[in-house]
């Protein structure tokens, strides 16, 4: 049952594997209304906000992923290149916040790419591999709905066979040479995970990325906080037990990330303390007590208490915070677990958490630029809902995930909420 498959791009339908699941969640009395509306509203809401925001962040960042500063000051407007001695101070950031744009493709990367847009000349709103990842997620989801199963019955094998759908979907099409070089190595860890040895089809996950802790999880699994919505410790083991994406100390830490979505879904966002809270459920939330080991930190914490110390340093210069950001992660990969979570927080403190300043600084930080964005983009969405997204920002969006995934961000909200009724009892 395939949620996305390339040939399906400019069809106005949804797939076989959506309908199935939608089906099952409106005929469900386990989606009867047994809250008020209005909280249920409002919890739709959310949970459709934080798949929107990380989308919105994605197609943001996705043009000027790993373009240099000088190109983007060339070329690259709404962007700004910061100068040392800038400040961007409170009075500013509505204002900053109201200028994050959506560039086409067309400037930068006209040609498609493996772990970018995989179309030529994309227009702006394109998405990439991180909402491409977000997909096999909900695809997982939308088969445990029609085969009845709950959350809890999840597990690493469950997500691997997700992963060789999705690529078996991709044979024989315009985007299978695309497919193979940005998900081929997922593809191998998957096969091995479903038991085949034939190495030349399959290789242990410990390999993924020569055993790197990517942020793999933090591209596929921001879902997972939707089927759980105030229930961090349910959203971190069910994001853990699936993750054989995760390596070494990032399966904690991108676990960690989702139980801090799954906080921010029910935190009020007008309380000052919102943004403690969310970050004490990152840190408090550790059910296989990795704080516990000895002799190492857990990486969460240090990664949390780096962004806040490398935001306050900066004193509101992003110039500042970005030199040391580039000098503290020189060494690279710009796109491991730890480069992308320190990335993310310190853009959202130094724009002091306001929704669409933080998801702009995010991206004027530079390097993996669409995976910072839409981590911050999914956790402004938790919090905020749908409002604080413009149509501007919100259409393109909506519109690219039809062509490419053949999909709705509200369909796919509905299938995590569904998920997520499975496992109540007398459902």
């Amino acid at each position: 049952m395939i949620l996305y498959h390339p040939s399906m791009q400019h069809n106005s339908g949804i797939s076989r594997t959506t309908v199935l699941a939608l089906a099952a969640i409106l005929n469900s009395t386990a989606v009867s209304q047994t809250k008020t509306e209005s909280s249920s509203e409002q919890q739709s809401d959310r949970r459709e906000a934080l798949i929107l925001g990380s989308l919105i962040g994605d197609a943001a960042g996705g043009p000027v992923e790993f373009v240099s500063h000088p190109d983007i000051a060339e070329r690259g407007q709404p962007f700004r290149v910061w100068n040392p001695g800038e400040r961007l101070e409170p009075a500013d950031l509505d204002k900053y916040g109201e200028e994050l744009a959506l560039l086409p493709y067309t400037i930068f990367r006209p040609a498609p790419e493996p772990y970018a847009h995989w179309s030529a000349d994309a227009p702006a709103g394109t998405l990439t591999d991180d909402t491409r990842q977000k997909a096999i997620t909900i695809d997982l989801f939308a088969d445990a709905i029609n085969a009845d199963r709950t959350p809890e019955s999840l597990g690493e094998i469950d997500f691997a066979r997700a992963y060789v759908r999705f690529m078996n979907a991709t044979v024989g099409t315009p985007t299978e040479h695309l497919a193979r070089k940005g998900l081929g190595e997922y593809e191998f860890a998957a096969q091995w995970v479903l038991g085949e040895r034939d190495e030349s089809r399959a290789l242990p996950p410990s390999r993924l990325w020569g055993g790197l802790g990517t942020c793999a999880g933090q591209m596929a699994l921001p879902p997972v906080a939707a089927v759980f919505p105030g229930e961090p410790d349910r959203a971190y083991r069910l994001a853990y037990d699936i993750a054989f994406i995760d390596n070494a100390r990032a399966r904690d830490t991108n676990a960690a990330l989702v139980a801090g979505l799954a906080v921010a879904l029910t935190t009020d966002p007008d309380d000052p303390d919102a943004w403690d809270t969310i970050k004490a459920a990152m840190r408090t939330t550790d059910p296989y007590r990795y704080a516990d080991v000895p002799w190492v930190h857990r990486g969460i914490n240090t990664w949390l208490d780096e962004a806040e110390q490398l935001a306050s340093d900066a004193d509101r210069e992003p110039a500042a915070l970005i030199a040391a950001i580039d000098e503290r992660f020189a060494a690279g990969p710009w796109w491991d677990d730890r480069t992308i979570v320190v990335m993310t927080f310190a853009a959202i403190e130094l724009a002091s958490h306001h929704p669409l300043a933080s998801i702009r600084l995010a991206i004027e930080l530079g390097h993996d630029t669409d995976s910072t964005a839409q981590l911050a983009g999914a956790f402004m969405g938790a919090l905020h809902g749908l409002d604080i997204f413009p149509p501007g920002l919100a259409d393109p969006v909506h519109a690219a995930l039809k062509s490419e995934h053949n999909a709705t961000v509200e369909a796919w909200a509905r299938i995590t909420a569904a998920l997520g009724k499975a496992s109540e009892p007398n459902r």
